[in-house]
């Protein structure tokens, strides 16, 4: 979700392992530098998996210079002045901590000890004001919530939301990463095949049960948010997600009457306007208009359809909202990223 400057994104990463397989993970290591003509200073630096392997698996010890583990190419290092950890919060760092030292300048880095802070790629940062305004709160609220590659942690230090509120703000926002009700899995669970190739499809009547679990499951979120009272903004923002929900369940209901009659007009209505993406109106109108008429290839043509729900489109005022929200509110955003 893209946000404005002006609203805290925290780069997160948890602590877990690090695995073989994974030359771009790493572990923050606490180090000594000694330089050529400088005063020796002590900090962190990330070591990455690849360097191991390129020593043949070979890990270094504590108090061992680490300076032959680095590849050729490597001219520079990273160094980390300070690692911050905030009671029931990941370590990380402060934005601007992190100081690129040239290897020529360094006689030697030794280890003094390993971390259990790991990752992949980048570490988790935040702004010296964010790190002021989380330590100076007398207590905070935080709510997690999962993507596609990453993990965001909402944290709320402020009283004007209460935490039913609040957990309700983030638990019901929508999630473009969110699996959902979903017809193909409804028929996965009561054992219910799907095979292309080979022709292997539900029959109608499994097809029906279906679409009444999926319309079940979207109105009870229809229902969750349909009193939303909290402020004019979360209230404008969730009357929008109740339009894309009934979108979607249009999208689906026209899918079934398309199913159980052969009538395709209304749909093919549907998808060409602005309800869907429009790149692909012409992709999904050919594909029902050279379907051919008999229940086995309309099956087909459901199953195709029901897979291409994401051209359902998601209003942009959504990301918007959201994003004045969660300014409104002083809410801080910590992405954390999964290896």
């Amino acid at each position: 979700m893209k946000l404005p400057s002006f609203i805290v994104v925290i780069l997160i990463l948890f602590t877990h392992s690090i695995f073989a397989d994974c030359p771009h993970c790493f572990t923050v290591i606490k180090v000594k530098i000694t330089y050529y003509n400088e005063v020796p200073e002590v900090g962190y630096l990330k070591f990455y998996r690849s360097y191991e392997i390129n020593q043949n698996d070979n890990r270094p010890k504590e108090h061992e210079n680490l300076i032959r583990y680095f590849p050729e190419t490597l001219d520079t290092i990273q160094f980390i002045d300070t690692i911050y950890k905030i009671k029931d919060l990941p370590s990380f760092i402060e934005n601007k901590s992190i100081r690129k030292i040239a290897l020529k300048k360094i006689q030697a880095i030794y280890i003094i000890e390993w971390t259990n802070i790991t990752g992949a790629c980048e570490l988790p940062n935040l702004t010296h004001e964010s790190i002021q305004k989380l330590t100076s709160c007398k207590s905070f609220i935080s709510k997690l919530k999962s993507f596609n590659v990453h993990d965001e942690i909402y944290i709320y230090t402020d009283t004007i939301l209460d935490t039913k509120e609040f957990n309700f703000l983030i638990e019901k926002s929508y999630n473009y990463a969110e699996a959902g009700p979903s017809v193909i899995t409804f028929l996965n669970s009561k054992g219910i095949k799907i095979n292309e190739n080979k022709n292997i499809f539900p029959s109608e009547r499994d097809m029906n049960l279906a679409f009444e679990y999926y319309f079940g499951q979207i109105d009870e979120k229809l229902k969750s948010i349909s009193d939303v009272n909290i402020s004019n903004n979360v209230n404008e923002y969730f009357d929008l997600l109740k339009k894309y929900y009934q979108k979607k369940k249009d999208y689906y209901s026209l899918i079934q009457e398309y199913l159980n009659s052969g009538e395709s007009q209304s749909l093919i209505d549907f998808l060409n306007t602005d309800n869907i993406y429009s790149y692909y109106n012409s992709e999904l109108t050919n594909k029902i208009s050279n379907t051919q008429d008999n229940e086995v290839e309309r099956i087909r043509t459901v199953i195709y359809l029901i897979k291409k729900e994401y051209i359902v489109k998601v209003d942009p005022r959504l990301e918007e909202l959201f994003s004045r929200i969660v300014d409104d509110y002083n809410i801080i955003i910590l992405s954390v990223s999964w290896d």
